[in-house]
């Protein structure tokens, strides 16, 4: 009898079917002849784009310019520094940021902007004709492109301006800063005064003290 042997076959069966044609890869030099062949519509592209942006920018500068003025204010420790002290007390980092911060919320709050724009200087700029003299309108931009920072590792608060106009971005920061330190300076005169008042107050509590201790020791000697 004669063995049956088996043939394991590695061939793998396909199904019959259209065979499509492997991808054609470019070359360098067709590559190269392609450039060749629309290098004036890049040329042309490549001016047209410069043009139309330097255009862009000239009508964006002439028509809708933007200036930022920016000033700062040098605001001090708050502490009160006992006149009969030679060493002046040293304050944490953290509460001097916290008072820049507190002065910031001041210059920003609602009231602070309404005095600046009821001020002549700032009425008589084109910048508040172009809100139609809305308060509203002007607020609504000073929200946007008013600034006040404080800076942390320095003692100053930056306030700034940006509209189109340089000279009255400028005006508008610096009657901005005028008027927060008017205001500043009305109520620290008026903590001033009462301070001063209490003092004179104390002043003749003690007067009177000394000259009841004064009519005792007179007494006394009789």
């Amino acid at each position: 009898m004669a063995e049956e042997r088996l043939i394991a076959s590695n061939r793998i069966t396909r199904p019959a079917g259209p065979r499509f044609p492997a991808a054609a890869s470019m070359t360098p030099k067709e590559a190269l002849g392609i450039l060749r062949r629309h290098i004036l519509l890049i040329i042309v592209l490549t001016i047209l784009g410069s043009t139309t942006g330097g255009v862009g920018w000239y009508l964006f500068k002439k028509y809708l310019p933007k200036y930022t003025a920016t000033t700062y204010i040098e605001v001090l420790p708050p502490v009160e520094k006992d006149p009969m002290e030679i060493v002046a007390p040293q304050v944490q980092k953290d509460i001097l940021y916290g008072h820049r911060q507190s002065i910031v919320d001041l210059i920003k709050q609602q009231s602070t902007l309404q005095d600046l724009l009821e001020s002549d200087v700032v009425r008589d700029t084109k910048w508040f004709e172009r809100r139609d003299g809305s308060i509203r309108k002007a607020v609504k931009y000073l929200d946007k492109h008013f600034r006040a920072y404080a800076h942390r590792d320095a003692k100053f608060v930056e306030v700034s301006m940006t509209c189109r106009d340089a000279k009255e971005a400028k005006e508008i920061v610096n009657e901005m800063v005028d008027l927060f330190l008017a205001r500043q300076g009305t109520v620290e005169r008026g903590k001033v005064n009462a301070e001063l008042v209490k003092l004179q107050e104390r002043r003749d509590q003690v007067q009177v003290e000394l000259n009841a201790a004064d009519r005792n020791l007179d007494e006394v000697r009789k």
